[in-house]
């Protein structure tokens, strides 16, 4: 993985069959004016015979997605849901997804808040909990121009300058409307979570406590509870992805993130990633459906050293 001077956070490419094609992703940090909407932007690419399969392994989450399909798509596997649309929205997740791929792919992924898009288009996030659907039968015109005019830019970084142009407005905006919201940075889970929760209470104010569970799932697809091991998993892969130590000692892991023991570790990153902490660590270097988790988490998993893990399940 390369650092970039740019606002590339990290880029990866290797060769991974014995055919010697390729498979790369990018990741992209958005500008400061748009943290607290934009979570980022990521490509993904694959080389591929037209009739090659292979594999996209997501965790859980609570943001919004619109990719772009330059070339290839994208099929469910758990219920074969798919759309042939060039340009998809899919809501928030919350369990982890295996997409399939047929043929080379060439895909470019904006990540939005799921409060922030709620309070810029009014769309209600909690009815596209766990969906995917056509850009065109989720948001409003002007989001379709806008997403037709990515999908003909020249590159990547024209693609997030476009994307950028649209929303920094519409953004400050939407901010201007209701000032007593605090709106921080969306790029981490957890404390993205933190603060939809106050914000949850601030366009709720005066309700009761049924009434703000609602807000909070219009907002976010979420419940408060469920935030809050969404940001614990998420604090614990980010730990796990920065050691430096020559062994990985998960039950410290655990103890840093406000996990209760490393059993419970275990349990809340098999939901929200369908592994175990130690399969992950194992196979982030070597399954390139994983590759995810490198560019979001910057894991590189095991290499050649040795893995502390007395109690963590195989």
């Amino acid at each position: 993985m390369t650092q970039q001077s740019d606002r590339t956070i990290a880029t990866w490419k290797h060769r991974y069959n014995a055919l010697g094609n390729t498979a790369s992703f990018r990741r992209f940090k958005p500008r400061a004016a748009l943290e607290a909407c934009v979570r980022g932007f990521v490509v993904r690419r694959v080389e591929g015979a037209e009739d090659s399969e292979h594999l996209s392994s997501f965790p859980a989450t609570a943001s919004c997605s619109l990719s772009w399909f330059l070339e290839g798509s994208a099929v469910r596997v758990c219920d074969e849901q798919s759309t042939h649309a060039r340009i998809v929205f899919r809501g928030p997740q919350t369990r982890p997804v295996v997409v399939r791929h047929r043929g080379p792919l060439d895909m470019f992924i904006l990540l939005l808040a799921a409060d922030a898009l709620w309070w810029l288009t009014g769309v209600r996030v909690d009815r596209h909990l766990n969906r995917i659907c056509p850009l065109t039968a989720a948001l409003d015109d002007s989001w379709r121009a806008m997403a037709l005019d990515v999908l003909h830019a020249p590159g990547d970084e024209d693609r997030v300058k476009r994307i950028e142009k649209f929303l920094e407005p519409r953004w400050h905006a939407a901010r201007s409307r209701n000032r007593a919201a605090s709106w921080g940075p969306a790029q981490r889970h957890g404390e993205w979570s933190r603060a939809a929760e106050s914000r949850a209470h601030v366009f709720s104010k005066g309700q009761n406590r049924r009434q703000l569970e609602r807000q909070r799932r219009t907002m976010t697809g979420w419940s408060a509870r469920a935030l809050r091991g969404l940001g614990r998993a998420e604090d614990a892969l980010l730990l796990a992805a920065h050691s430096t130590g020559p062994r990985l000692n998960w039950a410290s892991i655990a103890a840093e993130a406000g996990y209760a023991d490393q059993s419970h570790l275990c349990r809340e990153l098999r939901r929200y990633t369908g592994f175990t902490p130690q399969q992950l660590w194992r196979c982030v270097p070597h399954e390139e459906d994983l590759w995810v988790y490198k560019a979001w988490f910057g894991w590189s998993g095991a290499r050649d050293v040795i893995l502390h893990s007395s109690d963590v399940h195989s």
